[in-house]
């Protein structure tokens, strides 16, 4: 990532436990950088989120508790939460999101725009295109029809493709730079 102009290494582990309907449980965020180390966990019961933060900078760890109007999801599963109620061209779903790297909740508005066929790894898959407007900004995936995301584009200009390992290593950018390829290990 680029801070104040500096490249620097991250890591971000988010593991999470969430129900049958996708509603967020309880969820553990360790963040580790060159400038910083954050570890988080959380717990939701009934519409209000409690957690904790320790940081390399703070000795004390500090406790916060959020009172949502429900219980909200992970962005990350916003995909699988409309799949679940019917991926079609035109539907719109309003989802509660909890977001534990910014601390913040909002309301995300997912319309499936399109079913298009893109190109993933060595072949082609039919996809279903969505719009997601996220606290302020608009972002797209495209998702599988069990709402896993295959391809996604940010607003900061970040790009993911569903590939293996070895495929993303092979990647070159624009010019024939290499790729740092950001490897997603989300368990179904």
């Amino acid at each position: 990532i680029m801070t104040m102009g500096v490249e620097q290494k991250a890591r971000i582990n988010l593991d999470a436990e969430v129900d049958e309907r996708f509603r967020l449980k309880n969820f553990e965020l360790s963040f580790k950088s060159d400038a910083q180390d954050l570890f988080m966990t959380g717990k939701i019961e009934g519409n209000s989120v409690t957690y904790e933060i320790r940081s390399s900078e703070n000795e004390k760890p500090v406790t916060r508790t959020m009172t949502l109007r429900e219980p909200p999801l992970l962005m990350d599963l916003v995909g699988r939460y409309a799949a679940a109620r019917g991926l079609e061209v035109g539907q719109e779903y309003d989802v509660p999101v909890f977001d534990p790297f910014t601390q913040r909740t909002d309301i995300t508005r997912a319309k499936v725009e399109s079913v298009e066929t893109i190109d993933v790894g060595a072949g082609s898959e039919e996809v279903y295109k969505v719009k997601v407007h996220y606290m302020g900004m608009e972002m797209y995936s495209w998702l599988d029809e069990l709402g896993r995301v295959v391809k996604s584009d940010t607003p900061m200009g970040v790009s993911a493709v569903r590939s293996t390992k070895k495929e993303a290593l092979k990647l070159e950018g624009a010019g024939g730079a290499p790729v740092r390829p950001v490897v997603l290990d989300i368990e179904p």
